[in-house]
């Protein structure tokens, strides 16, 4: 049973008066949230509250995927009408809805975890249960963070929660003061969490999610455009991670996104979803147009580029997209392929969501940003290129050759990372670490005569949301905008 999913129904009737509307753009105090932290039922509720707004911010809100995944070369879009046509052809403005739509939902999410750590001490509770509850609120405020960073660069860093009139007076954070606190709080969590937990808590966060998650943090941290050389830590956390036996590599690419193996050992940590009560996952209905998917007339399209890209036996490509379906007028189609991953399990049309949990960080990724990591420290080795083709022997292609070039190997590695996670929101991000998005959008861009769209490296971030810059003088745009 999903009982982390089960007990948002509490969380509906006694949590969302104060939680949903008034917490919009910054994470400042609601009167009406006090008193309500008193004991562990209503910590846990708050807890479950803060869950369901990261699925909000992974998933149900579509600019996770509209700005990272159709920022891509991975995605197109045949109309602009949509907040992701101009995503899509990097046309943006700072009056996009789909901005501060983001921005809002990942503060919420940080005024959440503000307000469980701010009232902890008071609150009476056993050390294991305050350690639990400390490290699950770190653990969602670092993805928080960590998602904004990577969209809009220097951000309102708080930890703590703020008055109203406090709220209008913060300026910027730095990137790289934001990510030091994403790494304190990771590495707090991974602390305080739990190795696992019982059946009862499945789903919640643990000492794994945690550490993979900071390996993460370093390995970005690596990359553009801080360049910080944070391997050598990468590296320590993703070895814990593969030593410790608790994960898999499943032997059939299909088994890591079906439904009867959800929270299985491909998985350090998934967002849980119930269909039926209007929060579950509107994935798999969002990105196809055909019964019983849905019959949307704009669903992001699969770029040629990508659908090129992928070698003539490569078993992701068909356990990622599907090249054939009905559409409504009962006619076969196999000229618009739609994406297909994650539509497993029940679903229910009328509410738009399906009982199929989304992966925030699976097993093959850490192996590949370990090997990765290999590669920038000591160059290719035995231990990285394993890696690498026991990735490719899954999908059913040849492996590569030996070499002893980081270049070749980093590109190798790219390569694989966009076949293995296409659709799952990290092409983007990837493309932008690596500082190689400029010449492969541009590119990308080209064939569609939009090349002169992405004028520089400033086009790696977003646009401040125009409504932060109305509603606060001392939050300033982002250059490019």
């Amino acid at each position: 049973m999903k009982n982390i999913t089960y007990k948002i129904l509490v969380y509906i009737l006694v949590f969302t008066s104060f939680s949903c509307n008034e917490i919009d753009l910054l994470p400042v105090s609601s009167k009406s949230a006090e008193g309500f932290y008193s004991n562990k039922i209503e910590v846990d509720q708050a807890l479950v509250a803060a869950y369901e707004a990261l699925g909000d911010v992974m998933v149900r809100g579509n600019y996770s995927f509209w700005m990272s995944e159709s920022r891509s070369d991975n995605i197109w879009l045949r109309l602009q009408g949509y907040d992701d046509g101009p995503i899509v052809r990097f046309a943006e403005t700072p009056t996009l809805t789909a901005l501060s739509s983001c921005w809002g939902a990942h503060y919420k999410l940080v005024f959440l975890t503000n307000k469980i750590l701010e009232t902890l001490e008071s609150v009476d509770l056993n050390a294991t249960d305050k350690n639990q509850f400390e490290g699950e609120a770190k653990f969602l405020r670092g993805i928080a963070y960590f998602n904004l960073v990577r969209y809009f660069g220097d951000v309102p860093l708080i930890t703590k929660v703020l008055s109203i009139s406090d709220s209008y007076g913060l300026s910027r954070n730095s990137i790289s003061e934001v990510y030091k606190q994403i790494e304190e709080d990771f590495k707090d969590a991974s602390a305080l969490l739990p190795d696992e937990h019982t059946s009862e808590n499945a789903g919640r966060a643990t000492k794994w999610s945690a550490k993979g998650l900071l390996g993460k943090t370093y390995v970005f941290q690596s990359g553009y455009p801080l360049k910080m050389d944070k391997w050598d830590a990468a590296i320590k956390e993703f070895k814990d991670i593969i030593d410790s036996g608790k994960f898999a590599f499943f032997e059939n690419y299909d088994d890591i996104f079906q439904f009867e193996n959800e929270l299985g050992n491909q998985s350090l940590f998934s967002i849980r979803f119930i269909a039926g009560f209007g929060i579950g996952n509107p994935f798999p209905l969002r990105m196809a147009p055909g019964i019983p998917y849905g019959s949307t007339d704009n669903y992001p399209l699969i770029s040629d580029d990508l659908l090129n890209s992928f070698e003539s036996e490569d078993v992701r490509k068909f356990s990622s997209i599907e090249f054939e379906w009905v559409d409504r007028n009962g006619d076969l189609r196999t000229d618009l392929p739609f994406i297909k991953k994650y539509n497993s399990g029940p679903y229910i049309t009328s509410n738009s969501d399906w009982d199929i949990d989304w992966i925030v960080l699976r097993y093959t990724d850490v192996l590949l940003m370990y090997a990765e990591a290999l590669n920038e420290t000591v160059g290719p080795n035995t231990e990285s290129l394993s890696i690498l083709n026991n990735v490719r022997s899954r999908a059913g292609i040849n492996p590569r050759p030996e070499t002893s070039d980081k270049e070749v190997f980093r590109l190798w590695i790219e390569e694989e990372r966009r076949h293995e996670f296409c659709f799952e929101n990290i092409r983007w991000f990837d493309l932008v670490r690596t500082d190689r998005a400029s010449e492969v959008m541009n590119d990308f861009l080209s064939k569609y005569n939009l090349e002169g769209n992405f004028t520089s490296n400033d086009r790696y971030l977003y646009p401040i949301p125009q409504r932060e810059l109305n509603l606060n003088k001392n939050i300033l745009q982002n250059p490019g905008y």
